[in-house]
């Protein structure tokens, strides 16, 4: 597979001044040959909008790869449930109105301090109320909960709980079920609230958005390739 700044060069048709999309016209039969012929037009406007569906590309593919190394490192099988693991998290993230990125980072904060993928999934809904009600991402409630588990829960305090109800007078370790459970608690039908507000609704219109112009920067990608 060739690299991808030679995918770059290939779209952008850069000069030796470095400009993207200097004299785009004259390059287009250049990029219609790249493609196998399946591009029968492009203006300028076009070509910067296929640089940028390949830029979306190759991030939505790094990050997911990244993400399976946490679905392995936590006893998953990436090799073999991918597709159904990606379907999973894009599903919730429409049903939720948030980004696919942003609860597969949470995710991935669960599966970093050890949770299996199916307890990271278990974990997405109390984090989904949690992030709503507090008005944050679910990444950033993710690593709020993160901290309660190792034992700073100082963020909760707004909740109303204190985290030394959940440690043990022993171990000091955290009671994450029960903790969880009592957050879920006051924070249930928060996340409902959130998916069917503006910003909600919003979100699962960019969802959409950004796989087709995702799917399209992975066409090209294929095209381009010998």
């Amino acid at each position: 597979m060739v690299s991808y700044e030679d995918i770059l060069l290939r779209i952008r048709g850069q000069d030796n001044t470095g400009s993207a999309f200097g004299s785009a016209q004259q390059r287009v039969g250049a990029l219609k040959t790249a493609v196998g012929g399946a591009v029968t037009a492009m203006s300028a406007s076009m070509l910067s909008y296929a640089k940028s569906a390949v830029d979306s590309a190759v991030t939505a593919e790094t990050e997911w790869n990244k993400f399976g190394n946490a679905v392995k490192n936590s006893g998953g099988n990436w090799d073999k449930q991918s597709d159904e693991i990606k379907s999973w998290v894009k599903e919730y993230s429409n049903s939720m109105g948030r980004s696919v990125a942003d609860t597969r980072s949470a995710m991935t904060t669960f599966m970093n301090m050890g949770m299996s993928l199916t307890e990271s999934q278990k974990a997405m809904e109390t984090t989904s109320n949690y992030a709503a009600q507090m008005g944050m991402s679910q990444e950033a409630a993710a690593g709020q909960l993160q901290k309660a588990f190792m034992g700073n829960g100082r963020a909760l305090k707004s909740l109303g709980l204190d985290i030394k109800n959940y440690k043990d007078e022993t171990t000091g370790a955290i009671d994450k079920q029960r903790l969880m459970r009592d957050i879920m608690d006051r924070t249930k039908g928060s996340a409902e609230k959130y998916a069917d507000s503006t910003a909600g609704k919003f979100q699962r219109l960019n969802n959409v958005m950004a796989g087709l112009k995702t799917d399209f920067g992975a066409a090209i990608m294929d095209a381009i390739t010998p």
